[in-house]
């Protein structure tokens, strides 16, 4: 997400907006203005929330493949997405595919 960090000030500070609405309408003794402030404070917090959430998300997905190397890792790439993944994990963390080489598809087939 390249403007991650500009959306989020954006959702804060609508949330602010919100709760300086709500305070105004305190002193002006008008409803119609606390809720509209309850609805701007409100549609900042899911924003701010939905990004995060997404954010994490993105980010679980991405591999630091020379850390991963360093470790002892092996790489191999989906047959199915042609991403980078960890031999170790049995399914694509991008599509789902089962991973695995070649040796290991012919050792089940001769196990049936």
């Amino acid at each position: 997400m390249k403007n991650y960090k500009l959306v989020i000030l954006v959702g804060y500070a609508i949330s602010f907006m919100g709760i300086l609405v709500m305070t105004i309408s305190y002193f002006r003794e008008s409803l119609g203005l606390f809720f509209l402030g309850g609805f701007l404070m409100f549609v900042g917090l899911i924003a701010i929330i939905s990004l995060m959430s997404l954010n994490l998300f993105f980010k679980d997905k991405e591999l630091e493949i020379e850390k991963l190397r360093q470790m002892g890792l092996t790489i191999v790439v989906c047959k199915n997405c042609f991403k980078e993944n960890v031999l170790e994990d049995q399914y694509c963390i991008y599509c789902g595919e089962k991973l695995g080489s070649d040796e290991d598809e012919l050792q089940e087939e001769h196990k049936t």
